[in-house]
């Protein structure tokens, strides 16, 4: 495996394993395999509703927990206790650490390697806030952000010093994001990579394109592997999902090659600016 440095120092896995929608039983076998295989890198999330499920996965595999790089996300609907249906109002709110403290028991751990801010919500700089004092206690080794773009981490700096030392945001080659990964890169911020195949129907269109598909025959490899070698080559961590053992034994071999200019340059040509928040096909 291979690592990079946070902006903090904390040394975190190039490739890790994306947990949604994996719940249950299979994914507590899934912790075991992957682990085996040389995963330690495990995304989740209180909207995933697996954090438990990966604990035992964990425990009862009597995996080391010192050995692995958790991360989890906050989400403003953690923040409270309730939500009243008719008047549309959310009762009872409850403190980013409270919520934070909830998410580590769920998980069997005392501490987060990452803790991330789940999506840009309305007042996402007090949240910013109380993540920093999380992190200033040692309670998470590095603190970051999902789905920021560049107007948003402006926001951040105008709160405090301390930057990101991740955002996580959708990258595959139909939605390079080049504008987010040069920023982030500007201001020492560790771009991440969810759903890097896409997601929904356009995964099937993107691990079938002729440009990616001829790639792939060139270097001897999945289109798949092919994918996340551009974005390990441009610095980028990505946590592509799978419950298949052959496709997580390829997602993690991509350290032994690599794709030259031309290559590089094909893929980056592909974007359409295409995602898909919400799970519904967007374009930026």
């Amino acid at each position: 495996m291979e690592y990079t440095l946070l902006n903090n120092g904390v040394k975190m896995p190039m490739v890790g394993l994306g947990t949604f929608p994996l719940k249950g039983k299979p994914l507590q076998e899934l912790i075991k395999q992957t682990f085996d295989l040389g995963y330690t890198l495990y995304d989740t999330a209180w909207l995933y509703k697996n954090e438990r499920d990966i604990s035992i996965g964990i425990n009862q595999n009597n995996i080391n927990r010192d050995e692995l790089f958790l991360t989890s996300k906050l989400h403003i609907n953690d923040l409270y206790y309730s939500f009243h249906p008719r008047f549309h109002i959310r009762l009872r709110s409850k403190s980013v650490k409270k919520a934070f403290e909830k998410t580590c028991q769920r998980l069997g751990t005392d501490y987060l390697d990452l803790y991330l801010i789940h999506f840009p919500f309305d007042g996402f700089e007090w949240m910013w806030e109380e993540l920093i004092q999380l992190y200033n206690e040692r309670q998470v080794r590095a603190i970051g952000v999902s789905s920021f773009k560049p107007e948003h981490l402006k926001k951040l700096s105008e709160v405090s010093d301390i930057l990101p030392a991740v955002n996580q945001i959708e990258i595959s080659p139909y939605n390079t994001r080049k504008d987010i990964i040069e920023y982030c890169n500007q201001r020492n911020i560790t771009v991440e990579a969810y759903s890097p195949f896409g997601r929904g129907m356009l995964t099937k269109q993107i691990l079938s394109d002729p440009v990616l598909v001829d790639i792939a025959k060139e270097v001897d490899r999945s289109v798949a592997q092919v994918i996340l070698r551009w974005l390990y080559q441009m610095h980028v961590i990505s946590i592509p999902r799978s419950n298949k053992l052959f496709k997580l034994k390829q997602n993690i071999n991509i350290f032994d090659f690599e794709l030259n200019k031309k290559q590089v340059n094909c893929i980056d040509g592909l974007n359409r600016n295409l995602h898909t928040g919400g799970g519904f096909l967007r374009i930026e």
